[in-house]
C-alpha cells in the first residue's frame, strides 16, 4: 500500500500538527506501508533530517504562509504515485493541488482538518475561510471518500459546516515509553505549546498572577514552553511585570526530544486553558508520562475527566486562579494517583501501534470500496444497453 500525505507544512514549528503527522507516518511505516510526504518547506535538507526516517518531498514556498504557494507542489505530487491521497488541512493552496491530482489519477482521497473547522478557528480570518467553504474546499470535500476526525467535538464541527461526506474517528497516539527511571516531580506548573491566542495563555499568565496575589504559593513556578510569532510573545512576556511574577514565570522556548521529556518528567502538572483545539499531542505526551493534567473543555478529551486522568478547568482568569490554588493543595499521593491514570489511559487508548492500525484499516476500507466502485462503474458502461 502506498500512501501519499499532503500538507501545508513540513515545519516543525507547527506543533502537535507537526508531530502528529510524523508519528503516524512512522507507525504505518512499521506497520508495512510505504510512506511518503509532500509538502512545504524552504530548507530541504533540515526538514528530511527533522522527519527522518519518513520519506519527505519538500517543495519551496513563496508568498504569504498562511496560503502556501509553490510552483513545484504540482509537479512534485504528480510524480509521486499513490494507492490513497491523504490531505491534512485546510484552506491553503494544497487543496488546489489535490484536486488536480485527485482527478487526473483517480485516486481515493482522505480528508483531515485537524480542528481548523472549530467555531474559534474558523473566526480567525472569517471572511476567506467561508469563501473557501463555498468554493474550493467545498468542491475538494466532494472528491473526498472519508473525512477523518480527531474526536466526536470534530464530527460535530465538520457536519456544522454542512459536510456531509462519511466520517471515521481515528484519535491522535503517542508513543509509549519505558518509565524505568524514578521521577522526581518538582511544584512545576508546565504550559507546553504554541503561544496562540487560541491556547488562552494571556489567561493563564493573569490567572497566575492572581495566584501569587490571592493565595500561599510559596515554592510553585510556571514554566511556558512553546513557540509563536513574535508580537505575541512579547505581548504575553510584558504581562510577567513584577517582581514576585518575575521570579516565578519562566518562558523556557520551543522543547523538543529529550529536554522536552525532561519536562514533562519533572513538573507536577500539565495545564492547557485553551479556547480551541483538535486533540493536543501534549496532553497524550503528558498523560504517557505520568503527568496529571489540568485542562478545558476545548481540549476535546472527555475521556480524561470520565477515567479521572484531568481535572476540568474553565477558561476565565479567575477560574483558572481557582484551579491553580486547588492543585497546590493536593498531596503528592494523589497527584501520582491522577499521574498513573493518564499513564493508563495513553497506554490503553493512544499508543500509536494502536492508532496506526486503525488508519492502515481505514486506508485499505477505502481502497477497497474505491476499487469495487471503479469495476462496477466499468460494468455499467459496458453492459448498459442505452
Amino acid at each position: 500500500m502506498k500512501v501519499v500525505m499532503l500538507t501545508g507544512s513540513l515545519e516543525k514549528t507547527t506543533g502537535g500538527f507537526f508531530q502528529a503527522i510524523k508519528q503516524l507516518s512512522c507507525r504505518l511505516g512499521q506497520d508495512g506501508v510505504d510512506v511518503t510526504v509532500v509538502g512545504l518547506s524552504n530548507e530541504a535538507e533540515r526538514a528530511a533530517a527533522e522527519w527522518a526516517p519518513v520519506q519527505i518531498k519538500a517543495c519551496p514556498t513563496i508568498g504569504p504562509t498562511n496560503f502556501g504557494f509553490s510552483w513545484d507542489l504540482r509537479s512534485t505530487l504528480e510524480t509521486t504515485p499513490a494507492d490513497i491521497l491523504h490531505v491534512h488541512g485546510l484552506w491553503m493552496y494544497q487543496t488546489f493541488v489535490s484536486i488536480g491530482y485527485v482527478n487526473r489519477h483517480k485516486v481515493p482521497l482522505v480528508i483531515s482538518p485537524h480542528g481548523m473547522l472549530d467555531t474559534h478557528a474558523i473566526g480567525t480570518g472569517r471572511l476567506r475561510k467561508h469563501l473557501a467553504l463555498l468554493t474550493y474546499e467545498r468542491r475538494h470535500f466532494r472528491l473526498c471518500k472519508v473525512v477523518h476526525a480527531l474526536n466526536d467535538a470534530e464530527v460535530g464541527h465538520i457536519r456544522a459546516r454542512g459536510i456531509q461526506n462519511d466520517i471515521e474517528i481515528v484519535s491522535n497516539g503517542v508513543e509509549i515509553r519505558d518509565q524505568d527511571d524514578p521521577i522526581r516531580r518538582a511544584k512545576t506548573f508546565l504550559y507546553l505549546g504554541r503561544l496562540h491566542e487560541k491556547k488562552n495563555v494571556v489567561k493563564l499568565i493573569e490567572g497566575w498572577s492572581k495566584f501569587l496575589e490571592f493565595h500561599e504559593a510559596v515554592g510553585w513556578n510556571l514554566v511556558i514552553a512553546g513557540f509563536g510569532e513574535d508580537r505575541y510573545a512579547q505581548k504575553l512576556k510584558h504581562l510577567v511585570n513584577t517582581p514576585d511574577m518575575e521570579r516565578t514565570v519562566s518562558f523556557v522556548g520551543p522543547q523538543f526530544g529529550r529536554t522536552k521529556q525532561a519536562l514533562l518528567n519533572s513538573a507536577s502538572a500539565l495545564i492547557m486553558p485553551s479556547l480551541s483545539e483538535g486533540m493536543p499531542m501534549t496532553i497524550l505526551e503528558a498523560w504517557a508520562s505520568g503527568l496529571p493534567v489540568l485542562m478545558s473543555e476545548q481540549c476535546n478529551l472527555p475521556i480524561g475527566f470520565e477515567a479521572g486522568a484531568a481535572w476540568r478547568i474553565q477558561t476565565t482568569s479567575e477560574a483558572i486562579c481557582t484551579a491553580l490554588f486547588e492543585w497546590s493543595t493536593t498531596t503528592p499521593a494523589y497527584r501520582a494517583t491522577i499521574g498513573g491514570r493518564g499513564r493508563e489511559l495513553a497506554v490503553a487508548y493512544f499508543d500509536w501501534a494502536i492508532i496506526g492500525s486503525r488508519m492502515k484499516a481505514l486506508y485499505s476500507h477505502v481502497i477497497r470500496d474505491t476499487s469495487n466502485a471503479n469495476r462496477s462503474r466499468r460494468g455499467n458502461t459496458l453492459f448498459d444497453p442505452a
